[in-house]
């Protein structure tokens, strides 16, 4: 039931409701990479950098796939509304780097070209130097010749 209930709390962004279902999915059956992604979105929207940037980065390592090679839909997806806010006033509870990551990791549901600018901009500034190389190099091996 949490997965359904979160499902449709998040199409109605109330997140803080789909975070907690979505959670409660994950202790369940910690291999749920869908609810793991949408999640992620959840923490971010949410302004819990930290838990969103942990889940992307361990998602991105355990099933890289589900984000990369997914084709996220549109009509449900919040990404581009929630970057269109971040973009048109950064919160001030994140620093350069996160608001830099946070933009890569929502673009990665979206373009990974231009998920790799955010994040290359966060490399160029020293920011969390080892994951995000590795996110980076994961990103580009998705890239066609």
């Amino acid at each position: 039931m949490g997965e359904m209930l979160g499902n449709h709390y998040f199409l109605i962004k109330r997140y803080t409701s789909a975070c907690s279902e979505f959670e409660d999915e994950i202790r369940y059956d910690p291999d749920n990479f869908p609810v793991m992604k949408k999640l992620v979105i959840c923490y971010l929207k949410m302004g819990n950098f930290r838990k969103g940037f942990e889940l992307f980065y361990s998602l991105l390592k355990a099933n890289p796939g589900i984000i990369l090679n997914d084709e996220y839909d549109m009509q449900t997806c919040p990404c581009l509304e929630i970057i269109t806010d971040l973009q048109a006033s950064a919160p001030d509870y994140l620093s350069e780097s996160e608001y830099q990551m946070t933009l890569g990791i929502l673009w990665s549901y979206l373009d990974i070209k231009e998920s790799l600018k955010y994040f290359k901009k966060v490399r160029a500034h020293g920011g969390k130097v080892g994951k995000v190389e590795e996110i980076i190099e994961r990103l580009q091996a998705k890239l066609p010749l």
